[in-house]
């Protein structure tokens, strides 16, 4: 995928959970009518290998901004990347690719490198167990702006909800 298309891909996939915050006291996170999250958990996405944020005051599709590629800040949008999806994101699911980034199923097909014969979710867990002393790490790599505000509205949300 280019970088482009990647931050179609994270646009599509905060749309259903940031508001586009106007002044401090708004609601950080979209609810739905019976005050539970507009949109299910596992439609998130995030993305590893480069540095993002998130601002919350921005319009919807122009939240994010890829701030650095592996490190390196000085990249070309058009500049390609090989992504690792599991395989709901490459059938379609979600809408981030067919939607969010406009690649539809025959172009997914051309540009699939390799194919797991195992779900992801196996893999992982074949290897915790092999590994049960695993320290995940947070590499903090994406953030929500501007900070004091998203502070606020997460305590406030927290403590209304």
């Amino acid at each position: 995928m280019t970088i482009e298309e990647v931050d179609a891909y994270l646009e599509y996939g905060i749309k259903g959970w940031f508001n586009t915050m106007t002044k401090p006291s708004d609601q950080l996170l979209r609810y739905n009518d019976k005050m539970r999250l507009a949109y299910p958990y596992y439609n998130f996405s995030s993305a590893k290998g480069i540095n993002y944020t998130i601002d919350v005051t921005a319009p919807q599709g122009d939240k994010v901004t890829i701030t650095s590629v592996r490190g390196n800040s000085n990249f070309n949008l058009k500049d390609t990347l090989r992504v690792a999806i599991n395989s709901y994101r490459m059938v379609g699911g979600g809408g981030h690719l067919p939607n969010g980034v406009h690649i539809n199923r025959d172009e997914l097909a051309k540009r699939r490198v390799q194919l797991s014969e195992q779900p992801i979710k196996s893999i992982m867990m074949q290897y915790f167990k092999l590994n049960p002393n695993i320290t995940i790490k947070n590499d903090k790599n994406w953030n929500l702006i501007p900070s004091k505000w998203v502070v606020n509205a997460k305590e406030k949300e927290i403590t209304n909800f």
